[in-house]
C-alpha cells in the first residue's frame, strides 16, 4: 500500500514538473521581462509552438504571416525596441530597434545557429522530388531524374575535392572538406540564392503590374540607355547590347527593387539563434540559452521611418536617397555575416526585369486574392498574380 502511495506521489510530482516546465515557466519569464522593460517591449506568448502560432494566426486573419509585426510597427513606431516570445519551453527576444539590431550582428560570436539541417534537407529533397514529378509528369522521367541525382551524389563522393586541405587557418590544415560542409554550402547557394532572387523579382513584377505609370517610366529608362548604343528594333539585340556597367545607371529600376524588398523581403528576419553566454544588448539582458532574433520588416513597415509605409513608392529611393541609419532597411542583413550574394541577386533581378519590360506589358490578374506567407522564406501567394502581353515594338 505504501509503495503504491509512493508511486502516485512520484507520478504527481512528474506531472507538476511537466506543467511548470511546459506551461508556466515560459509565461513567468515573459511576464518578468515585461515588468522589467515596460513599454519598450511587447510580449507574444502562446502555449506549445509559441511564436509559430502567431504566424499562423496572422495568416488566417489577415492573409499575411507577419501582419502582427506590421500592426505593431504602425501602432508603436519607434517606441518598441524588441518583443519577447516563446517557442515551446524556450524564450527569447526579437530586436526591432535598428541600433539593437546592429549590436546583435556585431556580437555574432555570442550566438550559435539552431541546427535546422535535417529540416532543410527534408524540405529540399521533397522540393526537388515534387518539382521533378511536376515537370516530367511521368514516372519514367522521374526515375531518370532520380538516377541522375544519384550519379551526381556518387561524383561528389569520389571527387578529389574531399581530399583537398582547408586553406583557412592552421587549425584546420589537417581537416578534409566534409560532406556536411559541401551540403551546407550547396543548400546556402540553392535556397538563399535561387528562391529568394526569384521571389524578389516576382514581387517587383507584381508591384509594377499594379502601377502602369511606374512600369512605363522604368521601360523608358531602359530604352534611353539602349538608344545610345543601337538603332535596331530587334528585341534580342536590344537586350544584348546592355552591358554590366549599364545596370548601375538604372536609378528607377534599382529603386523599384528596393521598394519591393521593403514591402516584401524574402528574408524578413534571421532564424533565431541561441545565446552561448549572458550578454547585454542595449539595456536588455540576454541569458545563456535564450533565443535571439532580429526582424527587419518591423522598421520597413514603420511610419516613423517610411512615410506612407503601406504605399508602393520607388521614388523615395531615387537619386541615391538612403536611410540615415542603414539598419532601418536591411533586406540582405548587415554586419560581418551579411548576404554574400546580395550584389549577384540584384544583377540577376535587374536583368530579368529588363527582359520582361522590353518584351511584355505586365498586367495584374483581376480578382486574385493576394497573400503573404512565411514558409522557408516570406513570399507572395499564389504564384500566378500577373500575366504578360507581348509588346509590338
Amino acid at each position: 500500500m505504501s509503495l503504491m502511495i509512493f508511486d502516485s506521489i512520484i507520478i504527481l510530482f512528474g506531472i507538476i514538473i511537466i506543467i511548470y516546465k511546459f506551461l508556466l515557466y515560459p509565461k513567468i519569464r515573459l511576464i518578468q521581462k515585461k515588468r522589467k522593460y515596460g513599454d519598450k517591449i511587447k510580449v507574444i506568448h502562446h502555449f506549445g509552438p509559441g511564436l509559430l502560432v502567431e504566424y499562423k494566426k496572422s495568416y488566417i486573419q489577415n492573409k499575411d504571416s507577419l501582419s502582427f509585426l506590421r500592426q505593431m510597427a504602425n501602432q508603436n513606431g519607434n517606441n518598441i525596441q524588441a518583443y519577447t516570445f516563446n517557442i515551446g519551453t524556450s524564450v527569447g527576444y526579437s530586436f526591432v530597434d535598428p541600433d539593437l539590431i546592429k549590436l546583435v550582428h556585431q556580437n555574432h560570436e555570442a550566438f550559435q545557429k539552431i541546427d535546422v539541417s535535417q529540416a532543410i534537407a527534408y524540405l529540399f529533397l521533397n522540393l526537388c522530388y515534387l518539382q521533378q514529378v511536376k515537370a516530367s509528369r511521368s514516372r519514367a522521367n522521374s526515375q531518370e531524374n532520380l538516377s541522375t541525382m544519384m550519379k551526381l551524389k556518387t561524383i561528389f563522393h569520389q571527387s578529389k575535392i574531399f581530399a583537398q586541405k582547408s586553406p583557412i587557418g592552421q587549425a584546420k590544415s589537417c581537416n578534409e572538406i566534409t560532406i556536411e560542409e559541401i551540403i551546407d554550402n550547396f543548400c546556402a547557394l540553392f535556397i538563399a540564392g535561387t528562391d529568394t532572387t526569384g521571389n524578389m523579382t516576382g514581387a517587383a513584377l507584381y508591384f509594377l503590374s499594379l502601377n502602369p505609370k511606374i512600369q512605363e517610366e522604368a521601360r523608358e529608362e531602359v530604352m534611353q540607355i539602349i538608344k545610345q548604343k543601337t538603332n535596331s528594333s530587334d528585341l534580342k539585340e536590344l537586350y544584348n547590347c546592355l552591358q554590366f556597367e549599364d545596370l548601375a545607371k538604372l536609378d528607377l529600376i534599382n529603386s523599384i527593387f528596393k521598394e519591393s524588398l521593403r514591402l516584401d523581403p524574402p528574408a524578413s528576419g534571421v532564424l533565431p539563434r541561441i545565446s552561448k553566454q549572458d550578454i547585454k544588448i542595449g539595456q536588455f539582458e540576454v541569458k545563456k540559452g535564450d533565443l535571439v532574433n532580429t526582424h527587419f520588416i518591423y522598421n520597413q513597415s514603420n511610419p516613423k521611418v517610411f512615410i506612407n509605409q503601406g504605399q508602393i513608392n520607388p521614388y523615395r529611393w531615387m537619386k541615391g536617397k538612403e536611410q540615415a541609419n542603414v539598419f532601418n532597411f536591411t533586406p540582405f542583413p548587415q554586419g560581418p555575416r551579411n548576404c554574400i550574394g546580395q550584389h549577384l541577386a540584384m544583377i540577376e533581378g535587374k536583368s530579368i526585369l529588363i527582359n520582361f519590360l522590353l518584351n511584355f506589358d505586365i498586367i495584374p490578374i483581376p480578382q486574385k486574392e493576394v497573400k503573404y506567407e512565411t514558409k522557408v522564406i516570406y513570399e507572395l501567394q499564389p504564384d500566378e498574380l500577373v500575366y504578360f502581353r507581348k509588346r509590338n515594338n
